[in-house]
């Protein structure tokens, strides 16, 4: 794919994503502050360390710091219920 292809067609009917996740890096202080103006929410139980990933790169862990944000109603109880399940 290029940039002068056409975009991928997306999913027709009632699909849609209820949330969406990413992770990001310490470091990236700019992109955390957007994603907070932005109404994504931390949720360190989601965090994940690339260390196994990115190889020897030191002695400590490599965090990368999971956001989410609800897209729909639906998204919303998702985004609770994981909150709730991540407490329990």
């Amino acid at each position: 794919m290029t940039l002068s292809d056409p975009p991928p067609q997306l999913p027709t009917g009632n699909r849609r994503a209820e949330v969406l996740a990413l992770h990001t890096a310490e470091f990236m202080v700019g992109a955390r502050a957007l994603y907070d103006r932005l109404g994504f929410q931390r949720v360190p139980d989601l965090d994940a360390d690339l260390r196994n990933y990115l190889g020897s790169c030191g002695q400590g862990p490599v965090p990368a710091l999971a956001y989410i944000r609800p897209l729909t109603p639906a998204g919303v109880d998702a985004a609770s219920h994981v909150d709730e399940e991540l407490a329990s």
